[in-house]
């Protein structure tokens, strides 16, 4: 898709790739220095992956039918064959975190705990000058 800003002519659908490139990159580079161990082993396997399968599919008889931007996968180099691999880890993690959270819609992840029952709860009067721990002491639930 084409258009026409002024004077500049500029390509939409290059541009939203160049943009969901720059959205996986960051989400990447976010994962592996802010993530839990756990979740840098599953951006690792899902980089890898994608790499792994965008090689295969450009070394297959049907790379010539994939293409990015009217280009095939095939008529790529290794750096722009890179760049596709970096776009679906980008455009999976990125799916994959919106389908946890639809999926956790109406799930509290609060972690506080519950307040006591008012039955846990009781009071201890302490006399002035009596050892605070020995009329706690006397005073607890048996």
């Amino acid at each position: 898709m084409r258009g026409v800003v002024g004077a500049v002519d500029f390509n939409l659908a290059g541009a939203a790739i160049l943009a969901a490139t720059l959205v996986g990159l960051v989400s990447l580079a976010k994962t592996f220095a802010f993530g839990t161990q756990r979740e840098r082993v599953t951006a690792g396997i899902v980089l890898a992956v994608s790499v792994v399968a965008v090689f295969l599919v450009a070394a297959s008889d049907f790379a010539h039918t994939q293409t990015v931007l009217d280009r095939p996968l095939d008529q790529m180099n290794v750096w722009s064959q890179l760049v596709v691999a970096v776009l679906v880890a980008g455009l999976g993690a990125g799916g994959w975190e919106t389908l946890k959270k639809v999926a956790d819609i109406g799930i509290s992840r609060d972690k506080t705990p519950p307040a006591p029952a008012p039955s846990d709860v009781h009071a201890t009067v302490v006399e002035p000058g009596a050892n605070i721990a020995d009329a706690a002491a006397s005073s607890a639930p048996k």
